[in-house]
């Protein structure tokens, strides 16, 4: 009974925080926040983002991946998916893992410096989302303007 109420109290506080609860493959719960450095930018290539996964469990938590990505984000203007990282990153085919001891957190960098060529970006509002892949999590999302 008190591991139901932490849950709840746990989301909660985290739905009041801008992050985003969530369970692992274990059923264990885990936090995703995603870190954005300004949300103001001239260039898409400035944003300084990361995708932010903690253990707010008592237990380690562990996900497996089928491959070398273990995350991956969209840019979105509106509800256009503008920009999807699983069609410009190339993963390996080896199998992964990330494991989080409680209260332990990974950091995964976003990284836009492929969007040089291949994409033109507009000034205005876009949204950057981000996830773990392979179905591990729900996504988490912060707004950006590029002038």
């Amino acid at each position: 009974m008190f591991r139901i109420i932490s849950i709840i109290l746990l989301f909660i506080l985290f739905f009041g925080c801008d992050k985003i609860p969530l369970f692992s493959d274990s059923g264990d719960p885990i936090a995703l926040y995603l870190d954005m450095e300004t949300p103001e930018v001239e260039n898409v290539h400035e944003i300084e983002a990361s995708l932010i996964v903690t253990n707010i469990s008592v237990n380690e938590v562990t996900f497996s991946f089928p491959s070398g990505c273990q995350h991956g984000f969209t840019i979105k203007k509106e509800e256009t998916i503008l920009v999807n990282s699983n069609e410009h990153i190339f993963c390996t085919t080896a199998l992964t893992e990330l494991r989080l001891k409680p209260g332990e957190n990974s950091a995964f960098p976003i990284n836009l410096s492929f969007l040089s060529d291949s994409i033109n970006l507009e000034s205005g509002t876009y949204v950057l989302n981000s996830f773990l892949l392979e179905g591990h999590s729900g996504e988490v999302s912060r707004s950006f303007h590029l002038n």
